[in-house]
């Protein structure tokens, strides 16, 4: 059985047929566009907010005493939200990847064929969310680590003889161990699909 003639099937809804092969292709179609839709989110969002981060660091250091403090406090807890939200944009890819693999081994077990093999013999396979959304995850996270130590620059300078310099120095410790908490959660990830009968119970729990 060809590709083709997978592409030519439709939901014959009017008759009370619906072919399932019809389904998983749909599916496999939607799948990829959200796909490349979270990996152009990732692409477009590092370097605008690295941008915005570094400008704001940049400003406390030259900034008023009042406006720099607000400053140091609130850029340790944006870089964390920064860094979670990366990792959560990198989940996502990933349950999209397995997924993906898992409707081009279905439509080749059907098949008998291999027809669809792009994702399901990738060589980046045991890396969460691919290669591209890993390395953005590195870089995020090499990133967030020169904004803290800028953060532990300008907060000894400008807390030097204070007693608020250890509190602060614990404070952005803290932050940057829970974005190594994150990073480690990250990559034990996997992909956990829940069926119907799942969520149903989960929602009759709730009530």
């Amino acid at each position: 059985m060809s590709l083709a003639l997978f592409r030519r099937r439709r939901l014959d809804i009017s008759r009370g047929r619906v072919d399932p092969v019809a389904v998983v292709l749909e599916e496999y179609r939607a799948a990829y566009g959200l796909l490349v839709f979270r990996l152009d989110a990732l692409d477009q969002r590092v370097p605008v907010v690295g941008a915005t981060l570094t400008g704001a660091l940049g400003f406390a250091a030259g900034g008023e005493p009042m406006t720099r403090n607000m400053v140091l406090l609130g850029l340790p807890l944006v870089i964390l939200w920064f860094v979670r939200t990366t990792v959560t944009h990198v989940r996502s890819v990933e349950d999209l990847l397995r997924r993906i693999d898992q409707i081009e081994r279905t439509i080749n077990r059907r098949a008998e064929q291999a027809l669809l093999q792009f994702q399901s013999s990738h060589p980046s396979k045991g890396t969460v969310g691919g290669r591209t959304a890993s390395e953005t995850v590195e870089a995020v996270l090499a990133a967030s680590a020169l904004l803290l130590g800028g953060c532990l620059y300008v907060g000894w300078n400008a807390l030097q003889g204070q007693p608020w310099l250890a509190l602060y120095a614990i404070y952005v410790a803290a932050i940057a161990g829970v974005l190594l908490v994150a990073r480690h959660r990250l990559t034990r990830y996997r992909y956990q699909p829940r069926t119907a009968d799942d969520r149903n119970s989960r929602s009759v729990g709730n009530s």
